[in-house]
């Protein structure tokens, strides 16, 4: 469990931190830098998925990566595209494996909501795609009204 949570920790830090951004050269442009926290962002949902059992040691860093990558989205980007449908692939995915965390898994998806207006509108039609498909593959997952109230507001 230390080292699940230390390999999460230590691939946000990749990204986000900026001593580890520092280190990296001065020629690398801001695209590189982009492209590398979509890998280690990519990794972290695998990761995630495939910790199912011990979701409870790395749910709150993945949702406090996203929430930041998500509330500092000012133009749509690969990464603010990572996070976003990494968040709506992670619930779809969890829904029926984690019935007990149903509504916490739902309840995040508020935070697609808090997108910049510009960067939701190119996403939308995505993004309500795959609210569909989310609606359609757990549909018996889906019980209380904070989870449909969510559910509803991405759709609208």
């Amino acid at each position: 469990g230390e080292s699940l949570v230390t390999l999460g920790d230590a691939l946000v830090a990749a990204f986000t931190d900026d001593a580890c951004i520092q280190r990296y050269p001065s020629n690398t442009r801001a695209r590189d830098v982009q492209e590398i926290g979509v890998v280690c962002l990519h990794l972290l949902l695998t990761i995630t998925l495939r910790n199912r059992d011990r979701i409870d040691m790395l749910w709150g860093l993945v949702l406090k990566t996203i929430a930041t990558i998500i509330k500092d989205a000012k133009e749509p980007s690969q990464l603010v595209s990572k996070a976003v449908f990494g968040l709506l692939h992670l619930c779809q995915r969890l829904l029926p494996y984690k019935e007990e965390i149903a509504d916490e898994l739902l309840s995040s998806l508020q935070l697609v909501l808090k997108l910049d207006v510009t960067v939701a509108e190119v996403f939308a039609e995505r993004i309500t795609e795959e609210v569909l498909q989310l609606v359609k593959a757990n549909l018996a997952y889906i019980k209380s009204a904070l989870g449909w109230k969510t559910i509803c507001a991405l759709l609208v």
